[in-house]
């Protein structure tokens, strides 16, 4: 959940990449090349040309549902009406720099910006943001943007930033995932992953299985678990760096279930499937679930598209709140809320009006898996499409409260 809640804060300004329609990008012959290719894009304003050097799998999993949630925010007035292949306002200009490459695996390489300047100039005449929307950011993300200000020069070799290039489908390709995976490593090195001894891929048999075992899996912290019903070639990141990643998640959970006793109880879960071919949609139709964080309790009723929560404190079955919403529109915020408490941190993102995902599950080789990108788009554009344009002052403020509670500062 706090995955899901981390990527949609993110999206609001990742959207304007828009998505590749039949994209054929076979890649470039080498990781630098692959890396040249982005900045190039950038350099460019093409939010299109940046998808295409996108390692295919994960270029294939944003271009599903992108489109739909660029649409609903140009709809809502949080974006401005641009040409996505040639953004406007915002000029990027690349000088002299120097790639260094490291092999991390026999078809996973990363690349540094080990110098070179990089030199961005924005202005307001056809800025993608409107006022509001930069007002927002500043106010809600800390963020400052103003297109009038002047050209802000980085030098990379102060910074040396790095993107991860893997081979795919013949040739190179930046990778999403990998890079992130590897600033979660750090830039100092540490411990290598174990690259192809992750585990083996399981997903269910059925599309219901699969999200059933997902949810089943995050609800006992099982992060293991739920990385096997991960769609496998969009996720080959996640399973890469199981080696690193999974013994860390598995001693926070030990530690958050004995020293915290913290618990997610999910006492009843029917779900629905629908669609048709190898792509299926899966909804949550009717739950109750029960989230414990030492004397604290949520308990939680869903059906028909409706909640019912109450909240206790303290252990003595005290009731501090009650609330009820549906989905459609923006939940009440809690009055208790706590960026500490483990019950907010895995319940806050349903603020934004959506008590469950809908979970998009693929099939592979007789198997079915679940689709992290596109569960995360498809279910932040059921929520835009949902909401009105006098709803978007409120959203940004309660985006930017899941921005504290995932990533404070």
């Amino acid at each position: 959940m706090a995955v899901f809640a981390i990527a949609v804060t993110a999206l609001v300004s990742a959207s304007v990449f828009a998505f590749v329609a039949g994209s054929t990008n076979e890649g470039s012959s080498s990781p630098v090349g692959s890396v040249r290719s982005l900045m190039d894009a950038i350099s460019r304003g093409d939010g299109i040309g940046v998808l295409e050097s996108l390692a295919p799998a994960e270029r294939d999993a944003f271009r599903d549902g992108v489109s739909t949630v660029s649409d609903e925010l140009q709809r809502l007035g949080v974006l401005n009406p641009m040409s996505l292949s040639n953004i406007p306002g915002v000029t990027v200009e690349i000088h002299d720099v120097v790639y260094h490459s490291d092999k991390l695996a026999d078809e996973v390489v990363r690349v540094t910006m080990a110098s070179g300047t990089i030199a961005i100039n924005t202005r307001a005449d056809g800025f993608p943001l409107p006022e509001h929307t930069q007002r927002w950011l500043d106010r809600d993300f800390g963020a400052r943007v103003d297109p009038n200000s002047s050209a802000r020069v980085i030098d990379l070799s102060r910074s040396r930033p790095s993107l991860v290039a893997v081979k795919e489908s013949g040739g190179w390709h930046v990778s999403l995932y990998y890079t992130l995976a590897e600033q979660v490593r750090g830039p100092t090195g540490g411990p290598m992953p174990r690259f192809g001894e992750g585990p083996a891929p399981v997903g269910g048999d059925t599309p219901l299985a699969a999200s059933r075992t997902f949810i089943e899996a995050a609800a006992s912290l099982d992060a293991a678990r739920a990385v096997t019903v991960v769609y496998p070639t969009e996720g080959r990141a996640f399973y890469d760096y199981s080696s690193l990643l999974l013994p860390l998640a598995r001693r926070h959970a030990q530690a958050l279930a004995k020293e915290d006793l913290f618990s997610i109880d999910v006492a009843a879960l029917e779900m629905a499937e629908s669609g048709e071919g190898t792509s299926r949609l899966v909804s949550v139709t009717s739950a109750e679930i029960k989230v414990s964080d030492g004397d604290d309790r949520l308990e939680m009723r869903y059906g028909q598209g409706c909640v019912s929560e109450r909240r206790f404190m303290s252990g003595n079955d005290r009731e501090i709140e009650e609330s009820n919403w549906c989905d459609g529109s923006l939940a009440p915020t809690s009055r208790h809320r706590d960026p500490n408490s483990h019950i907010d941190q895995v319940t806050s993102w349903q603020d934004l009006g959506r008590a469950f995902p809908t979970f998009v599950v693929l099939e592979r080789q007789g198997r079915w898996y679940v689709s992290p990108t596109r569960t995360v788009l498809w279910t932040f554009g059921e929520i835009l499409h949902h909401l009105q344009p006098a709803d978007t002052d409120a959203l940004s403020d309660r985006l930017g409260d899941l921005w504290k509670t995932y990533l404070p500062s």
